[in-house]
């Protein structure tokens, strides 16, 4: 199965957001339908290859817009968007040349896109793209933003599949022992024989 969502991050300060948000989102979606590179690159493989791979399925793109993602220079003291090596830049260009749909995640405090004319190509498109917020202070409702957005583009099988685990997540939950536990589970129906 392909994945539905493809997330690009600077690893510098995104590897943390990026993780944690493949999590939440593949508890919705089931973690085959989320690409992150850490998690889902085997040892041996091909990874320009394999990332090309997932990004020619047209997913959702989430790139994750961090302060180090547009700041960061390579060790010549040029900027890192601009090097056509450059991993997130290859990502970013592999999927619009796809078509794949593509949603800005500003992070880090950033409240706005970075100003595109000042960013390289293909970065200098996101100006023009619909983007979301991914805050910590803000983390269930800037994910549920995402869910929806994933859902919108989505064919209706997935769509019920999805909520249907929302709805689940939703439902209250216990918490003892430091551990937290749904109140209501599913037990495998056994027969009862009473004797007299």
């Amino acid at each position: 199965m392909s994945a539905r969502i493809f997330i690009s991050y600077r690893t510098a300060d995104g590897l943390d957001k990026a993780t944690a948000l493949a999590r939440d989102l593949g508890e919705v979606f089931g973690d085959d339908a989320v690409f992150l590179d850490k998690d889902d690159l085997r040892g041996g493989s091909a990874w320009r290859n394999e990332i090309h791979r997932a990004l020619d399925a047209r997913p959702i793109l989430l790139l994750l817009v961090t302060p180090q993602l547009i700041s960061a220079v390579d060790s010549h003291g040029l900027a890192r968007l601009a090097g056509a090596d450059d991993p997130v830049r290859r990502e970013l260009e592999i999927a619009l040349e796809a078509g794949a749909r593509v949603i800005p995640v500003l992070c880090d405090g950033l409240n706005e896109p970075p100003d595109a004319s000042s960013l390289p190509p293909p970065f200098d498109c996101i100006g023009e793209l619909t983007w979301r917020h991914l805050r910590a202070y803000d983390w269930e409702h800037d994910i549920e933003r995402l869910i929806d957005d994933a859902l919108a583009s989505g064919d209706d099988a997935t769509m019920r599949a999805a909520l249907e685990t929302l709805k689940r997540m939703g439902e209250p939950y216990l918490n003892w022992a430091g551990k937290s536990e749904r109140t209501s589970f599913d037990v495998d129906t056994v027969s009862l024989h009473v004797h007299e």
